[in-house]
Parts: structure tokens; C-alpha cells; sequence
């Protein structure tokens, strides 16, 4: 986790968003000592996102400056801040890490197969369900509630399968992506999944020589942004769609730079899914240019 939250803080300082559905940062905590609305409506939103597992960093502000963060409470307290405040219960982890001298708390927030999670009492409303898309928090709409009871009442595993829609990987300096990366198109078939199913993380991996692996990933589909899984509805076939995979975050268009210089003939695609599946595609040399 250490590593990560150093990534966070460079790329803030950077400029970069690093905010996003799954990801929040925030200059000090809540006041829990008059209530603990915001609280309750930053876990709930994120524990109802479509996507995977979620985290908030306290401690850090939009320019990527450290502060003094620690736990207010000792965790057992903070734990009773929500758990009769929200129905069904959620389960989150909450815990320090030092990073760069400054103490910063995390919040992990896991994705929970019982959503929708309803805050019983929000400030004058009863029984809201907030959810968390990009950086903003809205009220979960039919569709949402939709896709949130399909997963509970799902009576079978999805059954995603993934193909190449081209057998080409090709390395250039792509608009889509905002920087140097492989560009691949693929068809995710889930037609015969009785549930949806999310892909979490994408990698392209070298199985030898130096093991060089991508860090990032991005789907062309919407507004999607850096590292941002992808949902498969079930029943659903996803033709087409253009995956782009770096070792770097977008770096702007002018900055060339030339294709890792890899075994290409033990290259894959690993494909996580929030099922605990894990898919494999192998690309055959000749595709990679």
C-alpha cells in the first residue's frame, strides 16, 4: 500500500486526476464530533459503485501537499460512526501509513456483492441511496438499482470470454490514450452469464527475459478514465472495443518514445475480473508492430 499512496502523491503533484470512482483524496477528515453525514456518504456511494474496490487517502490535498492526518478515534469507534447508519452493514478497513514523515489514514472500501446500501437518515432525508461516479456523488437512478440487484439475486456465475476482434498490438502515440501505448481490439462475450461481471485490471505480460509488464490500462468506451475497470452486463456481447495498455500515464502526444523492447514471442494479456477469473490471451508474435 505504501508504494501506491507514493504513486497517488506523484501523480497529484504532477497534475494529474487521480480522483475517480474508485478513488478519493481529501486534505483532513470529517467532523465526527457534531455528526457524521459526509462520513457516511463518502463509504456508502463507494461501496455502491459499479466497480470494483474503492479507497479514500486522508491526508493529501489537490496540489499532492502531506498533512498530519491520524485517526481521530481509535477504530473501534470509528467503526460504530456507521455501522447501524446504513442497511445492509458494510465492512471497511481503516488504517494509518507513514508517508514521508506525515501520518495519512486510509479508508478501503470493498465492493460489496449486497449493494444497494442505504444511508437510513442523511441529513433531512430518509433511507438514500448515494453512488459514486468519477468524483461526484449522485442519487443511485433505476438503472443502477438494477444492475445492483442483479449481482445479489444472481443465481449463477458470469461467463465472460474474452477474443481478439483483430490479431494485431500495435505501439504508436495514440489520441485515445493521450500518449505512447499498445492498442488492441477485443470482443468481451458475456451472453451466456446470468450475471454481470467486471474486469478490474488489465496487464500485458512478458513470461520471460526481463518480466516487463504494463502498469495502466484504458478502455475506449465513454468517458472512461486511466485504470477504470469495465462492466460486462450480463446476457450482453461488447464487439470492438479498444483497449489501450502502457507502462506509463498518459504523457501528452508529443513525447515519442519507442516500442519496450520485449520477448515477443511469450507476450499474454491478463485480464482480472472481479469474480476472482482470470483470463489469459496470448499474442502470437507476427501480431505486434
Amino acid at each position: 500500500m505504501n508504494n501506491y499512496l507514493l504513486s497517488i502523491t506523484e501523480n497529484v503533484r504532477k497534475g494529474i486526476n487521480v480522483e475517480g470512482t474508485s478513488v478519493d483524496i481529501k486534505r483532513q477528515w470529517w467532523d465526527l464530533t457534531q455528526n457524521s453525514d459526509e462520513f457516511l456518504k463518502d463509504i456508502t456511494s463507494m461501496a455502491n459503485t459499479h466497480t470494483g474496490d474503492s479507497i479514500i487517502v486522508i491526508g493529501i490535498n489537490s496540489k499532492g501537499i502531506l498533512y498530519d492526518a491520524p485517526l481521530p478515534f481509535d477504530e473501534a469507534s470509528l467503526q460504530s460512526k456507521h455501522k447501524d447508519k446504513i442497511d445492509p452493514k458494510i465492512t471497511i478497513k481503516i488504517y494509518e501509513e507513514i508517508i514521508e514523515g506525515k501520518t495519512i489514514s486510509i479508508i478501503e472500501i470493498p465492493h460489496s456483492p449486497n449493494r444497494p446500501h442505504i444511508i437510513k437518515k442523511y441529513k433531512n432525508q430518509d433511507n438514500w441511496i448515494p453512488i459514486r461516479f468519477g468524483s461526484s456523488t449522485t442519487t443511485a437512478s433505476r438503472a443502477d438499482l438494477d444492475i445492483m440487484y442483479a449481482e445479489r439475486k444472481k443465481s449463477s456465475a458470469p461467463n465472460l470470454k474474452v477474443s481478439f476482434h483483430e490479431e494485431a498490438v500495435r505501439w504508436d502515440n495514440f489520441a485515445g490514450y493521450n500518449g505512447m501505448s499498445f492498442a488492441v481490439r477485443l470482443n468481451l462475450d458475456n451472453f451466456e452469464g446470468q450475471s454481470p461481471e467486471f474486469i478490474k485490471k488489465v496487464t500485458i505480460v512478458e513470461n520471460s527475459g526481463d518480466h516487463w509488464t504494463s502498469n495502466h490500462f484504458l478502455f475506449e468506451l465513454g468517458r472512461m478514465n486511466v485504470d477504470e475497470g469495465l462492466d460486462v452486463p450480463a446476457n450482453k456481447i461488447l464487439q470492438n472495443v479498444l483497449l489501450y495498455l502502457s507502462d506509463q500515464r498518459p504523457e501528452g502526444l508529443r513525447n515519442r518514445r519507442p516500442m519496450p523492447d520485449l520477448d515477443h514471442d511469450t507476450l499474454s494479456i491478463i485480464f482480472e475480473c472481479r469474480s476472482g477469473k482470470v483470463i489469459k490471451l496470448s499474442i502470437k508474435p507476427g501480431w505486434l508492430s
